[in-house]
């Protein structure tokens, strides 16, 4: 992996991933780029859902880059689910460098 920043995009309640698409091709040159999908969305539609936020959250924790300056960012429901990934990392690793937008 380089040593770019990683900026974690969340989308809002009603959309998936790819509404983020356009966000990611403009920051796809500086950053590395991941897009969080929700179960029951996109291309996770025949996921079930999850029943809590806490369970979203660990799920979303599988995907995130092991190493590396990260960047949340979220829309709508996404800005919460942002904010909560940011509380998992203070309570889970707290040495993580993260910012939240």
């Amino acid at each position: 992996m380089n040593s770019r920043p990683h900026i974690i995009l969340f989308h809002h309640a009603g959309g998936n991933a790819a509404s983020l698409n356009m966000f990611a091709l403009h920051f796809k040159q500086e950053f590395n780029v991941t897009m969080m999908e929700m179960p029951g969305r996109g291309r996770r539609r025949l996921e079930a859902l999850k029943e809590t936020s806490e369970q979203i959250i660990n799920d979303f924790a599988k995907s995130i880059p092991a190493e590396g300056r990260l960047i949340l960012v979220g829309h709508s429901l996404g800005a919460y689910m942002a904010y909560l990934m940011a509380g998992y990392f203070r309570k889970e690793m707290p040495e993580r460098e993260f910012s939240l937008v």
